[in-house]
């Protein structure tokens, strides 16, 4: 893919999302990866890239993402087995994870769930579906490291 060009309309104020943030994209479609990353460069994120899940542990641990939007199907480790594999360590307890799947089968956001993904989305997502879901992952992580007000 040469380039990649898209129009959309938004009502959200690109200054209002928290930066600058690193999110991870891991997927065995590049098409998709080369889309998402475009779009999320525009919005002022920093973006990582993984092909399948094996390699989306290892870029994880090199570079610590604020956010992952993982595949739930990938060759090599499946994003299940690559978010379990992440979760297990404690260094990624507060990374936000995004389980996406074009496979529209009954269970796949409890099953995502259980490997310790934070929210899941059906493919294909809608390009302000997808930052305004970031956005409400990364402001709950946000409070979250705040921790309770005294």
């Amino acid at each position: 893919m040469s380039g990649v060009y898209f129009a959309v309309t938004f009502r959200m104020d690109r200054r209002a999302l928290p930066r600058p943030q690193h999110v991870l994209i891991a997927d065995d479609s590049e098409d998709l990866r080369t889309l998402w990353k475009a779009f999320l460069t525009f919005w002022g994120f920093t973006v990582d890239e993984a092909r399948n899940g094996r390699e989306a542990v290892q870029r994880a641990r090199i570079r610590k993402p604020d956010l992952i939007i993982m595949d739930c199907w990938m060759p090599i480790l499946d994003g299940f087995s690559a978010t379990s594999e992440l979760k297990e360590d404690p260094v990624f307890a507060d990374v936000p994870v995004l389980a996406v799947s074009a496979a529209h089968l009954a269970g796949m956001a409890a099953r995502a769930e259980e490997a310790g993904s934070t929210a899941f989305m059906p493919k294909p997502l809608m390009p302000d579906q997808l930052i305004a879901e970031l956005r409400v992952l990364l402001r709950d992580k946000a409070e979250r490291q705040k921790g309770p007000s005294v």
